[in-house]
């Protein structure tokens, strides 16, 4: 959609399922219809080069687990580079993928995978995750599950931002209480 031109500013690509979702390394991700949140954030004009990469999945990993934490009220965390845990589980994950130009980044995408109750083909949330989570998350209409992930999109960016205009010792310091040890 970026090379088309189709996207040309920030966006958001909300998906209700995936057939070709894909994690670290090219391994594959299932994404049920309905069952979580698959996402693509879509940020230009990032003022950041290739080297900031990993901090930039970090930091995305820390904002969706804000979001999370506080819609849900559960301890998610992330365990680096890019697993959003909960209860030991993998709850989610972020991939994210840059256009570089020049050393600098012309744009780039933080795919987001949240799989939150548990489907027919036996993906859960979590281990020992808890079960409110597929009761809130069928109860989620369309409307509610695209604002949910329009709140993680708004603060992905705002993380990505904040870090381009920070010292990155500073910012992991602030994370520290989100994040988990490998």
């Amino acid at each position: 959609m970026i090379d088309s031109g189709e996207i040309a500013g920030d966006a958001c690509v909300i998906a209700r399922g995936q057939t070709a979702g894909r994690g670290t390394n090219g391994r594959n991700w299932v994404s049920p219809r309905d069952a979580g949140i698959y996402m693509s954030v879509v940020l230009f004009d990032v003022a950041a080069d290739g080297r900031s990469m990993p901090w930039i999945t970090t930091a995305c990993g820390v904002a969706c687990a804000e979001v999370l934490r506080r819609e849900f009220d559960i301890d998610v965390r992330v365990k680096p580079i890019n697993d959003l845990m909960l209860n030991g589980g993998k709850l989610g994950g972020i991939l994210t993928e840059a256009s570089i130009e020049s050393r600098a980044i012309r744009s780039l995408i933080v795919g987001i995978g949240v799989n939150l109750r548990t489907t027919e083909l036996g993906n859960v949330a979590a281990p020992n995750g808890p079960a409110f989570l597929d009761a809130a998350i069928s109860s989620m209409t369309g409307v509610l599950r695209d604002s949910l992930a329009n709140d993680i999109a708004r603060n992905v960016a705002a993380f990505v931002r904040s870090l381009r205009a920070s010292n990155e010792a500073v910012q992991t310091q602030k994370w520290q209480p989100l994040i988990v040890e490998s």
